[in-house]
Order: C-alpha cells, then structure tokens, then sequence
C-alpha cells in the first residue's frame, strides 16, 4: 500500500473531539472456567496491562503483549488459604517489572506477599508477613519498595513497609490514633500512597461508634508516625452493619483525590473529595452523577495532571452498569461528565477497577452472567483551549517513507483516530507507523503542554 504520495492535513476546531470519550471494544480477559471475581489490574513498565483476579479459591494474573491477553496462570500459594470474598479480598499493585500481590490467610489470619520482579513470566511462593490482619493493601514507594496498610487484630489501621523489595518488613505501626474512635470499620479496605521519601498517605473508613466516615491520615516521616489526621467525608453516615466498601486514591500535584460511597442518604451514591495535602485541608467535595435513583458504590480512579477518571458499578432495579466520571481539566471538571461504559444490555456488570499509563485509561470489569472478565481502554478528549491558534501554529504535521511526523513545542503524546472516532494508536513518540493503515480519514491529536490541536489526514 503507498503511503506518503499524497497528504493532505486540514486543520480542525479542537472542539471537534472534545465532547467524545473513545473507548475501545471490550475483550474478554479469561473463559468462564477461571472465574471473575473482584479483578484488578495495572500497566507493567506503563506498557502492557497485567489483570488479577480468583475464582473464590484460586489466584489468577493473566500478561498482555501488544494489548492482546496471554492464558491466565494460576499462582501458587504454597497451601495457604487466601481470602478471596469480593471487595475485601486481595490486591495488587505494580511498578514497572515489579507486580506485588497481598493477601490473609481464611484460617490464620497471617498476612502474605507474592511478587513478581520480571513482568509476571514467574511468581515467588508466598513471604508471610510477621503480623497477622485482614485486608491488606499494597502499593510500592517512590522506590519501588511494597507498602501495606491493613487493618490489625484490634480493628485498628497498621502500616508496614520494605526497603528490599518485600523480603522483610519493618514493626508496624498504628496510623489510626488520631482519628476519632477506638478502632477502624472493620470490613473496608483502605488506600494509600508515599510519594517522597517523607510523606505518607492513607485514607480509609473509620468507625466512631457507627458513624462511618473517610478519613485520611499523613505521615511526614516515612510512616513512622502519623501525626496529622482528618475526616475527609462530611455525610456522617451512620450504619452498625458492614458498609465492605473503602475509599480509592489519587494524588496530582498537591492535591489528593479521594473517592468513596455513603449511603448517609438515600439512595447510596460515590462522592470525591480533594484536599490539599500540604495544609492537609478539604477543599472540595462533590457527588457524582447524583441524578436519578440509581444506587452506586464500589468507586476506583486513575489518572495524571488534569487527566482523571472514577469508575463505579450502578445499580438500578437489580441491573448492575459500569459508569465513568471523566475530566481532562482536573477535579472540577468530575461533576460534569459521565459515560456508561459497560459493553452488554444484561446489567450485570460489577467490580470495576482502573488504571492510567502514556494517555490511556485501562478499565477492567466483571461480567456476572457469562462468567467472564471485561478489558476496555479509554481516551479523554482535549481541554477546550481558548489560544487554539498559537498551538496550532506550533505542531507540524507531515509524512515520509510511511510514517506520520509530529514536530511540536512541548510535545506530551499523540493519539491517532479514525473517521469513526475509534483509536488506533496512542503513543508518547513522534511518529507513527502507517504502511499497514487502509487509506483514509483520520484525525491526528497531539498534546502539549500548552494545550492539544487536532489535524484531519487523508492518506
């Protein structure tokens, strides 16, 4: 196919795309005969999506090469008992070619690590913690070293790390004193994140005599101590039962996003809250997609910069959808778009979980009725821009030997689409390969720090 002979690039109104979400056709992960429950999934080396999951008994991951997934292999436990249930079962996080996976024993209540450090090619048995507790969190340090947050036998919020790369653990410490109450909601999980040497953050459901509300605690010294503590969450619910849902966060710049359920009114629905993590204060909270009695929970955000999205699962008249509050202009812009996602009319979608690398949102759902886990990806459109000529005037488009070229004044990435608005290609390079494209329409988003322009192609 020739490629190049003739290009022809018509600039276009960077509004054109703004008001689309483009969202890749769903894949299916894994066969019913592996289960689907509470999966989750994260970018190895931000290049390739790697999914976990159980089937009630056993641990699954599943790598992925060139967005297509390999056959789930089953981890080995080495005759421990994982507990498994739902939201409160294990997790997983990873960083680039280390993948860290958390869970307790049903029977011992111990608490073990299984890691990978070449990509998922091959797992270690299982290091068991030296403390016991229930549902553990893991994420890794701006070192890449694992860090757990989980709840101890006294129902209180524990903190552990590693500086080898989770072969040991240092002497926990309880986070959770500052907070109001004796202990901790005792079937949530919590999140957390250390993103300097210093500074620690872990948000989490407290329980002050049943008023159940999210809370966020700050250490400035590594995690030795927590000295600073806030309630976050301003519905004061209050509920004896076990709510079995916690918060998720997300830090950009010096704002901490965090994002929860209440159901302190009826019906129950996701907030997000933002706070400035250096005078450790709210500054806004808001409800998302409050219309309508659909009832939500189960929230999860990702993003970068200005670019942010939450998933939940909604519920209505017992049909279950995955829905996604989406912003390319940072927290404000929460409130204000949403998208259903989910890829069937059964309503029986659940248990979403996101994650963000090089310009995409990679989604991952259960399909309750088929049995079957879901893969999708996502691309935000471009802020509107209101200088859209100066950035235009600084990319440069052109074609040669098969290739599209970028030249642009702070460049970020480029996001290749077809007349369709379906994404063909996203990458942090400056050029694409073309030669195996069908001739065509497309349209060419570039980034910038300055803002995004948009150019359509027919080659």
């Amino acid at each position: 196919m020739k490629k190049g002979i003739s290009l022809l690039i018509i600039c276009l109104v960077s509004l054109q795309l703004s008001a689309q979400v483009n969202l890749s056709f769903p894949q299916n992960i894994t066969t019913a005969d592996f289960g689907n429950n509470e999966p989750k999934i994260g970018m190895v080396n931000a290049e390739n999506p790697i999914a976990f999951w159980s089937d009630n008994t056993h641990l699954y991951v599943a790598t992925s090469i060139n967005g297509s997934f390999n056959e789930p292999q089953e981890l080995d436990v080495n005759g421990t008992t994982p507990f498994t249930y739902s939201q409160e079962g294990p997790s997983m996080h990873v960083i680039g070619n280390n993948i860290y996976i958390v869970y307790f024993d049903n029977s011992t209540d111990d608490i073990y690590l299984i890691a990978s450090y070449n990509g998922g090619e091959n797992f270690n048995l299982p290091i068991k913690l030296p403390q016991k507790g229930f549902l553990p969190m893991v994420k890794a340090d701006y070192l890449g070293n694992p860090i757990i947050a989980y709840i101890d036998t006294q129902d209180r919020l524990a903190f552990t790390r590693s500086n080898d790369l989770g072969q040991n653990f240092q002497t926990p410490v309880i986070a959770s004193e500052l907070s109001n109450g004796a202990t901790i909601c005792e079937c949530c999980q919590m999140d957390l994140i250390a993103p300097t040497p210093t500074d620690v953050y872990i948000s989490f459901r407290n329980n002050d005599n049943n008023q159940r509300d999210i809370w966020l605690v700050k250490s400035t010294d590594g995690g030795e101590t927590f000295t600073n503590a806030l309630d976050i969450d301003n519905t004061d619910w209050m509920i004896s039962a076990c709510p079995a849902s916690g918060p998720d966060v997300l830090l950009t710049g010096n704002t901490l996003i965090s994002t929860f359920y209440s159901a302190a009114q009826s019906p129950a629905k996701v907030f997000a809250t933002s706070i400035n993590t250096e005078t450790m204060e709210v500054d806004n909270q808001v409800t998302l997609n409050n219309a309508g009695e659909e009832i939500q929970n189960l929230p999860k955000i990702a993003g970068e910069g200005d670019n942010i999205a939450i998933v939940w699962e909604e519920n209505l008249l017992g049909k279950s959808d995955i829905m996604m509050a989406w912003s390319n202009t940072g927290f404000s812009g929460l409130k204000s778009n949403f998208i259903n996602i989910s890829s069937t009319a059964n309503g029986s979608e659940r248990y979403p979980d996101i994650t963000y690398a090089n310009g995409q949102f990679h989604i991952i759902y259960s399909d309750l009725e088929n049995g079957l886990l879901k893969y999708q990806t996502a691309v935000l459109p471009p802020p509107i821009n209101t200088n859209i000529n100066a950035i235009n005037e600084s990319v440069k488009v052109s074609t040669s030997n098969g290739f599209i070229r970028v030249n642009a004044e702070r460049f970020v990435q480029i996001h290749l689409f077809n007349i369709n608005g379906q994404l063909v290609e996203s990458t942090a390079k400056t050029q694409i390969n073309i030669q195996n494209l069908p001739s065509g329409i497309y349209i060419i988003q570039v980034e910038t720090t300055n803002g995004s322009v948009s150019k359509r192609l027919v080659f």
